[in-house]
Formats: structure tokens, C-alpha cells, sequence
């Protein structure tokens, strides 16, 4: 994307001890078909950054392989100072409403901007930061178009097409029913 710096740090290791000592802060925000639950990561260590970081989360199986990641790299994101907050959209995980509800497209992409103005207040910051995978990634870029106020984007694999989508969403059915076992 365009006129987006990187600005994420790219050599990060988990201090351990640290990650044991410090616990995330669960939360719930509200959006606009109820409330999401989520988990802020506060900085750490001697440095502590002007930018926050939303973790844009990817949906389905995606989702529960890539959650280990996520509470990773909010830790390492912590650690060098910036303030994480990783959440679940309407419908999905811990939050409320359900996945067969309609028009869910706008309560996710509200939901981002709800944890953009909760990370803003919650850690002081006036930049943040968007990072996203698959589905995720798509959601960030699509939220970062609409505002003025996000400064970088962190895409892995994001869709660039509904055929895309699409496409990945009938290999992965198609793989997953050619071995039940």
C-alpha cells in the first residue's frame, strides 16, 4: 500500500521472564452489534513508543493456527514498546453476535476502528499501526483507507480479490474434506 511506512520492529525475541511477569489486560470494547472481547498488551521495557498497534485478526481455521502468533508477536510488540491490543470481531471468538448475522462486513471494519480510538486513549498514542494476515490483512488495508490516523500497515498474505477469497476458501474446504481422519 502506498504512502505507508514500516515501522514495526523486525529482529524481535521474547524476553521470557518478562512475558511471565507481565499478563495482557482482558477487555471488552463495545461496536456497534454489541460488545468484543479482546486483550491489551501495555509497553514494556525501557522504551515506550508514540504508535500503538491493532492486531486484525483472520477468521476460521486461519484464525485458531494463527493465535499462538498473534499473542506472540503482541508480547514482542510489548516488549519493544509499543502497545498491542488483538481482539475478535462480532461473531466470532469471544465476542458477541453470531457468524450467521448480516451485513457482519461493516461491524467488522467498525470493530477496527473501535480498537483504533480504544488503543489512542487506553495508551496515549495518536499513530497506530495496523497488522494483519489473509482475511485480516484485507480488513486493515480496507480500514486504513477509510482514516487518517493510521500510520503503518504489517500485511501477511492479504487477499487482494474476492476471487482470491474465494478461490483460497474452496482449497482449504477441499483439503480439509479430503482427509476426515
Amino acid at each position: 500500500v502506498r504512502g505507508y511506512e514500516h515501522s514495526f520492529p523486525t529482529n524481535l525475541m521474547i524476553d521470557k521472564e518478562l512475558a511471565d511477569s507481565v499478563q495482557p489486560e482482558p477487555l471488552w470494547f463495545k461496536s456497534s452489534v454489541g460488545h468484543n472481547f479482546g486483550w491489551y498488551h501495555a509497553p514494556q521495557g525501557p522504551v515506550v513508543r508514540e504508535q500503538g498497534v491493532v492486531l486484525c485478526n483472520t477468521f476460521g481455521s486461519e484464525a485458531m493456527l494463527l493465535h499462538s502468533a498473534y499473542r506472540e508477536l503482541a508480547i514482542q510488540l510489548a516488549q519493544a514498546g509499543f502497545p498491542c491490543i488483538r481482539f475478535d470481531y462480532p461473531g466470532t471468538g469471544d465476542s458477541s453476535g453470531t457468524p450467521r448475522e448480516f451485513s457482519l462486513l461493516p461491524a467488522w471494519l467498525g470493530s477496527i476502528d473501535e480498537a483504533i480510538e480504544l488503543i489512542k486513549v487506553k495508551a496515549g498514542v495518536r499513530k497506530v499501526g495496523l497488522f494483519g494476515a489473509f482475511l485480516g490483512a484485507t480488513l486493515a488495508t480496507l480500514a486504513a483507507t477509510m482514516r487518517s490516523d493510521v500510520s503503518s500497515l504489517s500485511l501477511w498474505a492479504p487477499f487482494l480479490t474476492g476471487r482470491n477469497f474465494i478461490r483460497a476458501s474452496k482449497l482449504q474446504a477441499n483439503l480439509l474434506n479430503s482427509n476426515p481422519e
